[in-house]
């Protein structure tokens, strides 16, 4: 009963099978506290999951017109002509985001890494790293 450090815990819990982890896991994240889903950087699949009602055809077209023109308000998205009605809380949600994942790529003489650090932004003029591990 603790929250978890890694997606990868949930392999722990009971019905929880590696098939399922590996549909769902592109689309979680594990971090230090609860954060808003950025509507303007969601996926397809985590939009259409804000209400029974949304398609995956719907939210596909809502990124579209998205990477045109990104929501600047909840209200804004909440009104779109795909979404309009269709009983979404945006309670969870945000037009902005607070963590960050940064991919590097490091050469050093023959020596090669390459790391994913995940980043939190505590306001605009300071970021720190929450965790940094090599990619595999």
């Amino acid at each position: 009963n603790q929250a978890m450090s890694h997606i990868s815990e949930l392999r722990l819990v009971k019905g929880f099978t590696q098939e399922i982890y590996d549909i769902v896991s592109p689309y979680l994240t594990a971090l230090p506290s609860t954060t808003a889903i950025n509507i303007n950087t969601a996926q397809d699949v985590v939009i259409a999951s804000l209400s029974p009602e949304i398609s995956i055809d719907s939210a596909q077209s809502i990124i579209d017109e998205r990477d045109e023109d990104e929501f600047n308000s909840l209200q804004e998205f909440i009104i779109h002509p795909l979404l309009r009605e269709k009983g979404i809380n945006t309670q969870a949600l945000s037009v902005q985001s607070s963590y960050f994942n940064l991919k590097s790529n490091v050469k050093i003489g023959n020596s090669f890494i390459r790391t994913i650090s995940t980043l939190h932004r505590i306001d605009k003029n300071n970021i720190s790293v929450i965790a940094r591990t090599p990619e595999i």
